[in-house]
């Protein structure tokens, strides 16, 4: 009984890395499409001081220059309290965006 859960569980734990690998070239993929087609955008630091977190506001910067888009963020509450409003501006989490890249 011992060796034969003993495989399921070997099995199953190859089966997850596989799964995991799998998962890991696509993200990797849509994101090198995505730095492919993406345009540089020059950074004027108009909007300062914006948001609480001075690494948030050089990303603020970039997408307001770079309009309309979407902000990709685990980050979204910092983005929701800025003092300045953009609404051609959207923020999501990666998981959304993969999502809608796969469907």
């Amino acid at each position: 009984m011992y060796s034969n859960y003993s495989i399921l569980t070997t099995t199953a734990r190859r089966l997850r890395s596989q799964q995991t690998a799998a998962h890991l070239a696509f993200k990797l993929s849509a994101t090198a499409h995505l730095v492919a087609v993406a345009t540089e955008i020059d950074v004027r630091y108009l909007w300062r001081p914006n948001l609480r977190d001075e690494g948030d506001n050089f990303v603020l910067e970039i997408a307001v220059a770079a309009w309309p888009c979407t902000i990709v963020t685990h980050n979204i509450s910092d983005f929701a309290r800025t003092e300045l409003r953009f609404p051609q501006l959207a923020t999501c989490t990666p998981g959304p965006l993969m999502q809608s890249l796969t469907h």
